[in-house]
């Protein structure tokens, strides 16, 4: 079986994009008035912007074909070992930021049992590692809602009625209300930050869509995500500042759209006339692996020092490097083959 070389590429850059924005918020300082801090900055913002809703999007792409298209017996052990894999990487990931990384309200900032022990039962989210935490989540809920889901991706119109009641939910839920966890690990919460299914399940609903009948353009859509990060614009030159990202708003969901839409279409572009990346597939294949390694790298910079924005870009660049040669030595290469069914192996992000 191979896999979807388009969806591998796509993945490649969100991780290069996450790694970048990573090192920017851990080590970089923003320097008044540079317009090179000023543009780091902007690129950190859209990068925050598409790379959670990007690698759900992926998710829910990659998880037609390798879970939903087929029997549940066949998969139901490769959904087990991931959510498995997901699970460990993320209590190693979180851990290391409990250790590493500032908590507010943490005495002379040592760490206690009582730090580890929130962290395992989901109490408290450590930053920076919430990305797999909702992946195990959702790959979890594969597991439990299997058949409802296989209904979901053969249907375009409860598709989009998903898609629908996943953005109103942005705006009905009512968040003066006290959300703590594991609650606001679906839904969201203003006590803190989280990734919330509910909201981003409409980038998984896309995923599924986009996989159950091969989409690549379609003019509706098009139109749908330029108005989609249209929107997002409109919100920051209407109040001068971006539109709310915990929990997230509507402003902020939709604003990926036609980031994500043009990535797509650009790669879709790139690979149909014959565009090639042993490197890139690797990383696309890895992303799991990178976000781990990269996180316990930034962490253990974050403690040492701080820089500009271009320090950060180069340590980011280092990082990506880093990492990529510690896979190369860790994982065996992956063939580059034409698109065709991607696949999930257990150790990956997406």
């Amino acid at each position: 079986m191979s896999r979807n070389v388009s969806i591998e590429y796509l993945k490649a850059v969100l991780v290069s994009v996450m790694v970048f924005t990573h090192s920017f918020a851990l080590l970089g300082t923003l320097i008044p008035g540079n317009i090179g801090s000023q543009a780091y900055y902007l690129f950190s913002v859209i990068g925050t912007l598409i790379v959670f809703s990007g690698f759900i999007f992926c998710f829910g792409y990659a998880s037609y074909h390798a879970y939903l298209s087929k029997p549940f017996a066949q998969v139901r052990h490769n959904l087990i070992t991931t959510a498995k894999n997901q699970l460990i990487s993320y209590y190693i990931s979180a851990l290391l930021a409990v250790a590493a990384l500032p908590i507010l309200g943490r005495a002379n900032g040592v760490v206690q049992l009582s730090d580890v022990g929130a962290v395992l039962g989901f109490t408290y989210i450590a930053p920076y590692s919430e990305f797999m935490l909702a992946y195990f989540l959702i790959t979890v809920i594969t597991l439990l809602l299997f058949k409802p889901l296989v209904a979901l991706s053969a249907s375009p119109l409860a598709m989009f009625i998903t898609g629908l009641l996943s953005l109103v939910a942005t705006v009905l839920i009512p968040y003066d209300l006290f959300i703590d966890n594991p609650l606001g690990l679906f839904v969201g919460s203003r006590s803190y930050a989280a990734f919330p299914l509910v909201q981003y399940g409409v980038f998984y609903v896309m995923g599924l869509y986009f996989a159950r009948f091969a989409i690549v353009w379609k003019w509706p859509i098009a139109v749908m995500a330029v108005a989609g990060t249209l929107f997002f614009g409109l919100i920051y030159l209407k109040t001068g500042s971006f539109p709310v990202r915990f929990p997230p708003s509507i402003g902020w969901i939709c604003g990926s759209w036609g980031i994500l839409y043009g990535l797509y279409l650009l790669i879709n572009w790139g690979v149909a006339k014959g565009f090639t990346s042993p490197l890139l597939l690797m990383m696309g294949g890895n992303t799991l692996l990178f976000l781990l390694l990269s996180n316990m790298i930034l962490f253990a910079l974050s403690s040492r020092f701080k820089t500009t924005p271009l320090g950060a870009m180069l340590i980011g660049i280092a990082v990506l490097m880093a990492c990529c040669y510690m896979v190369q030595i860790t994982r065996k290469p992956s063939p580059i083959k034409q698109p065709s069914t991607p696949v999930i192996e257990p150790t990956e992000l997406t």
